[in-house]
């Protein structure tokens, strides 16, 4: 087979490599007497989530979680577990947040039972597990190493790792899945027949993004002959026993004499990557890599003395990874776009490293390289080390930056730039004028953000009817910041009108407002301004609520849809808070053509009349009402009154109908007077509403004849 050849040294290396793009190094474990192994994985928040096993004074290793944010490292956790040693776990994040690890340890933390896998998750709130995976039962000589996770596109969870004694005696790679929060059994992917000194071992795994397949490496000795090569299986229906590859099926990737330590990646587009330490006919051992690239094999490529460690693909398919070199060992960074590689960049930069290993890696929310790693310094114990590459250069300024006064607070929205230096949006204060730079009036917030993404945020405790003025500033990570973008606003008491102009999801929270109907058993009841100016509907369970009630209710504008028409807008109420009981509101007196009234912007619907002709008007939707007029129908619990404005309604009916609480004691030709509120109804087959006045009880109807 012919093979490419890339070779580099250091030495050159060092003279081209940048430095001036990564943060110091800087422990995350300084005061552990130990630590090692560390393992990332990025969530689709954006935040970066660490397990590493760290030795605690009492010596034993205990796996302990971190999350970096973008900003910080989270207070360590030492994960639920019986304080056994814990040597090795791996970690991944579904699109659900939720966090799933592995590790090992023996069953009673002696030498008498084999290390054996576990499983924890974060399923949102707390740590769940650990759940043991593997049989657990045996010697040392059944123990299991490397167990690695994945999570498809489902959440379902893979995990792989070796273990000992096996079918044929020596070690064999198993897997395990957890379909809809129910694992399977363990499923044995190599089956290795006796004869076998060394079995297989080392595996690796990776699963579809987009598609269906789970993809496994290992090496092991099945050619015999003290030669060691590197094997890649598949199995294209997410792990079903009945899919894993015949051994016949099974691809060497490796093929010179010492094929060992393989990791996969997948790139964009699912097509697994691999690494592996090999000879390539010498007699040093060299770094290799070769890919699949959606038709066949790619040649082995030659790294030379660069160990891969970790590395993960970005959103435009480019390869970004870390790798140790050197002697000492240190971590270097670079990029591959399967066609050239970046220019090197030299991470730790320890003058006093003596070895650094096992290093991790992760690109943020924000697509910015996060490296951690198990470095020994002076002789003394291991330590886990961070650093993260800064993205430097002025970013354009942020856009359509707004500011909108609620009730004591206001509310910031923005779109950060799309400069690929753009690291984070700080926004600041004055009540006085606006901040003319970044270092001037009061900090409202730092935003870590994703180049080109919509962002907000909401300034909270501020004094009602005082202007706000603020300034949004878009920087990097070193210190350069691009020119403001402007915006003030006035907290203020908000109405319901002014609520109901808003579109469905912002929250608000209206104070002071007196309730003017409690229609329980439909789970809602309407709320008015003081000066009787507007109402709204409010879509609450309540049962201790009367008509007069003054209350401050919080929630999410929306808008209630009849008869699949948009009928009116409501409060989807999650804080309702009783303050006292006043005096009811008097209704606003109308003739029945003002009932309803004109629509009102983009999202506050009016009504018309059976011939399609719109309501003209104030808006009077949710407002307490009384009309007069002469019952021209009754059907049911329905009347229908006309003041000589002959509105034509469903049916032929003339007027405007009011919906009663039950059948009314009203006959056609009666003169009545009707309190209530006016209440979104679309008939079926109409496009708006009709005119309806919903009373509360029977007092609310008055025969005047």
């Amino acid at each position: 087979m012919r093979l490419l050849v890339v070779c580099f040294t250091l030495a050159a290396w060092l003279s081209s490599s940048v430095v001036a793009g990564w943060s110091p190094e800087t422990s995350i474990t300084p005061s552990a007497v130990g630590a090692s192994a560390p393992a990332l994985a990025t969530g689709p928040d954006g935040r970066v989530h660490c397990v590493y096993p760290v030795q605690a004074s009492g010596g034993q290793l205990n796996i302990v979680y971190r999350c970096w944010d973008g900003v910080a490292w989270s207070t360590p956790y030492d994960l639920p577990s019986p304080n056994f040693k814990e040597p090795e776990c791996d970690i991944a994040v579904g699109s659900d947040n939720r966090i799933h690890v592995v590790g090992i340890w023996r069953v009673d933390g002696t030498t008498n039972t084999p290390y054996t896998v576990y499983y924890w998750e974060h399923n949102g709130s707390t740590w769940v597990g650990p759940t043991m995976l593997s049989s657990g039962i045996g010697s040392d000589a059944d123990s299991c190493k490397t167990p690695r996770v994945a999570v498809d596109r489902f959440n379902d969870v893979h995990v792989v790792w070796t273990q000992g004694n096996m079918t044929g005696g020596a070690g064999d790679i198993m897997y395990r899945k957890r379909q809809a929060g129910v694992w399977q059994p363990v499923y044995n992917i190599t089956k290795n027949p006796t004869g076998y000194a060394y079995g297989s071992v080392s595996p690796d795994i990776a699963v579809d993004r987009l598609g269906n397949t789970v993809h496994v490496v290992w090496h092991d000795d099945s050619l015999g002959g003290n030669t060691f090569q590197v094997w890649y299986t598949n199995n294209t229906n997410l792990g079903s026993p009945s899919a894993w590859l015949s051994s016949s099926q099974w691809f060497m990737v490796s093929f010179q004499v010492y094929g060992k330590s393989p990791k996969i990646i997948l790139d964009r587009n699912d097509r697994p990557n691999i690494f592996w330490i090999d000879k390539f006919g010498g007699s040093q051992n060299v770094q290799a890599y070769r890919r699949w690239d959606g038709t066949s094999w790619t040649y082995p490529i030659n790294l030379g003395a660069q160990w891969f460690q970790d590395g993960v693909f970005d959103q435009n398919n480019v390869l970004h990874y870390v790798f140790t070199q050197g002697d000492p060992l240190e971590l270097f960074y670079r990029t591959y776009d399967f066609a050239t590689f970046s220019n090197p960049e030299l991470i730790s930069a320890g003058v006093d490293t003596q070895k650094v290993d096992f290093a991790a890696f992760a690109l943020d929310g924000r697509n910015s390289p996060v490296a951690v790693w198990e470095e020994r310094k002076n002789n003394s114990a291991a330590k886990i080390y961070y650093s993260v590459r800064r993205s430097c250069g002025v970013p354009e300024p942020v856009t359509s930056f707004s500011a909108k006064g609620f009730d004591g607070e206001v509310r910031l929205s923005w779109s950060n730039p799309l400069s690929p230096g753009f690291s984070a949006t700080m926004i600041r204060y004055k009540t006085t004028g606006y901040p003319t730079g970044p270092d001037d009036g009061y900090l409202v917030c730092d935003r870590v953000g994703i180049p080109g993404t919509a962002d907000q945020f909401v300034h909270a405790n501020l004094s009602n009817g005082t202007t706000y003025y603020y300034a949004a500033f878009a920087h990097d990570d070193c210190g350069n910041f691009a020119p403001a973008a402007l915006a003030s606003a006035t907290p203020h008491v908000i109405s319901c009108i002014e609520a109901k102009h808003l579109s469905d999801g912002t929250y608000v929270y209206l104070r002071g407002k007196s309730v003017t109907g409690v229609f329980s058993a439909e789970g809602c009841f309407y709320i008015e301004e003081p000066d009787r100016t507007s109402g709204i509907r409010v879509a609450a369970a309540t049962s201790d609520l009367s008509v007069g009630d003054v209350v401050n209710v919080g929630g999410s504008v929306a808008t209630r849809i009849v008869s699949g028409v948009q009928s009116e807008r409501q409060l989807a109420a999650s804080v309702v808070e009783k303050v006292s009981q006043g005096r009811p509101l008097r209704p606003v007196g109308m003739g029945c053509f003002s009932v309803g009234g004109a629509p009102v912007g983009p999202y506050q619907p009016g009504v018309v009349d059976a011939n399609g002709n719109p309501g003209i008007g104030v808006n009077t939707m949710g407002l307490l009402v009384r009309i007069v007029g002469r019952v021209t129908a009754v059907v049911g619990s329905y009347i229908w009154l006309d003041d000589g404005s002959h509105i034509p309604d469903v049916a032929g009916r003339l007027g405007v109908c009011v919906r009663c609480p039950s059948t009314p004691s009203v006959s056609v030709g009666d003169f009545v007077s009707a309190t209530g509120v006016v209440e979104g109804a679309v008939p079926v087959g109409w496009l708006a509403n009709r005119r309806q006045v919903r009373i509360r009880s029977a007092s609310d109807l008055v025969v005047l004849n």
